[in-house]
């Protein structure tokens, strides 16, 4: 299922039910690819640069929240 507003230019959200589980999730590529930027920037030893490395084999990525009851 997805949800759009015209109103607002709000990311596209990804809702999942499974069980007694609740997911929603947006598309974070915007993010990954800032992570990117940023870690070319920073040295080769610090975190971020390794970070930005691993994310380097990733196409897309969501973020959100995992609700359970």
């Amino acid at each position: 299922m997805e949800i759009k507003t015209a109103a607002f230019n709000l990311p596209t959200a990804y809702v999942s039910v499974s069980g007694s589980q609740f997911a929603l999730t947006f598309d974070s590529t915007k993010l990954l690819g800032m992570v990117q930027s940023a870690g070319k920037v920073t040295g080769s030893d610090s975190a971020l640069s390794q970070i930005a490395a691993i994310a380097q084999a990733y196409d897309g990525m969501k973020t959100g929240f995992l609700f359970t009851k």
